[in-house]
């Protein structure tokens, strides 16, 4: 136990009568409106002082700001700094995640990242994605804008903090495993879902209309893209708006021979890949309704996973349904559940979306550059033709 106080005894007196003098308030406490003096209860410690030996002498504590310099100081922060922030009403969610402990299974160095804890990386990592999202929405202060800039870590440095004021920062690091023992077969790509979920699940009811969840070291932002949503899209914060963006991939090219064979246009490579996908996390039956529904082609077209927009009501049907894809792929007894959220993402819009009726997946090229057909976004805001980069 270490006592951490000033070491020297000042009154309650004294210290109200700070407050009021900052607040520019009659000081006379016995006579003010708004003070009521109660008696002094039965029992009370009428006087106390903290010893700060131990404190010192282990943590090197000693403090050195008076009652009289750091009240004041302190009203002046919560009038001008807490109680505007109170105020804001977070309409929007840009959320995304930064796992530096976890590694993906499948390669060292995924998107040719090396990944490590320095400061530096850090803040390269971050920093197209934050300033473009400021900028396309002409924000200064994202502390008092209605969007909410999230993102969740595993153990990331609090100079990274300092650096992105105003960017909200979770630590999931200590979050329960949701995979068990096979997270050590998992990527931190399968993983977000469940955190981002959590922190989703834990927001006010009144809390965030419109939610957009994307990667982070390779996205930046060409325009507005909560703007481009409610009002080109018509998204709203309704309970009957089902629509749900995800975002595109490189539609690959059909070979001379599939189309002379009459195959589907997604069959060759992408269309072998993602069968194999399939097979991997999930079981027959499974494996073989998303492949006919992808031949049949009433389906997306190739899908990015790493971004994602819906309201509210929407996204959290959504992550709850790829939480539940992900956590049943423990129980198939796979040899390799690397990165399975690409085939949960098909199996989730079929049943969830197809089936299901819950929601309504839309491709939108508008919305998200094709992954891996990244152009560096215009200065000029008109000349931009998506609303996401993506690499």
């Amino acid at each position: 136990v270490f006592n951490l106080g000033k070491g020297n005894v000042r009154s309650l007196y004294e210290f109200v009568k700070i407050i009021l003098k900052e607040l520019k308030m009659s000081t006379d406490i016995d006579k003010h409106p708004l003070i009521e003096l109660a008696p002094t209860p039965g029992g009370e410690v009428l006087f106390t002082s903290a010893d700060l030996t131990k404190s010192k002498s282990i943590l090197g504590y000693s403090p050195e700001t008076e009652l009289e310099i750091g009240v004041p100081e302190f009203v002046q922060w919560y009038k001008y700094d807490w109680k505007v922030k109170e105020n804001v009403r977070k309409k929007y969610l840009l959320i995304s995640t930064f796992y530096i402990a976890m590694a993906d299974p499948r390669m060292t160095q995924p998107n040719n990242v090396k990944y490590s804890r320095d400061f530096d990386f850090a803040v390269n990592f971050i920093n197209g994605w934050y300033q473009t999202i400021k900028s396309v929405m002409y924000i200064k202060d994202l502390t008092i804008a209605e969007v909410d800039c999230v993102i969740i870590h595993d153990g990331l440095s609090s100079d990274i903090f300092i650096h992105f004021p105003d960017i909200i920062f979770v630590n999931m690091g200590q979050f329960p495993n949701p995979l068990e023992g096979h997270a050590i077969r998992r990527s931190p790509n399968d993983i977000r879902y469940f955190h981002i979920a959590n922190y989703l699940t834990n927001s006010a009811d009144d809390e965030y209309e419109i939610v957009i969840m994307t990667d982070l070291h390779d996205v930046q932002f060409g325009k507005n893209p909560f703007k481009y949503l409610t009002e080109k899209k018509g998204l709203t914060n309704n309970k009957n708006n089902k629509d749900l963006f995800i975002g595109c991939e490189v539609v690959p090219e059909q070979s001379w021979w599939s189309y002379f064979k009459g195959e589907n246009k997604l069959s060759g490579t992408w269309h072998d890949w993602m069968q194999d996908r399939l097979n991997i996390c999930f079981k027959k039956d499974i494996v073989n309704k998303c492949m006919e529904w992808i031949d049949s082609g009433n389906h997306l077209m190739p899908t990015n996973p790493g971004i994602l927009a819906a309201n509210k009501h929407t996204m959290l049907r959504y992550l709850e349904n790829m939480k539940f894809q992900l956590t049943r792929t423990n129980s198939f007894n796979t040899t390799s559940e690397s990165n399975c959220n690409y085939a949960a993402v098909y199996v989730s819009i079929i049943e969830l979306c197809y089936e299901d009726e819950e929601c309504t997946p839309i491709n939108d090229e508008e919305l998200h550059s094709p992954y891996r057909t990244f152009e560096t976004p215009e200065k000029s805001a008109d000349k931009n033709d998506w609303v996401i980069y993506h690499k």
